[in-house]
């Protein structure tokens, strides 16, 4: 797991498009259906979709 302040340390520098999302469960891991929203962020966000 990675501690708060360093998740959010790293996202206030960031200034490209991005979004957070908090999952306290998993880890590392990621479940199906967040693959997919990841997968979908990117190609909005590249102008595929």
């Amino acid at each position: 797991m990675c501690p708060p302040t360093s998740v959010y340390a790293a996202y206030n520098v960031i200034t490209a498009p991005k979004e957070l999302a908090l999952t306290l469960q998993l880890s590392h891991e990621y479940t199906p259906e967040q693959w997919e929203a990841i997968m979908s962020w990117i190609a909005k966000e590249a102008g595929l979709k």
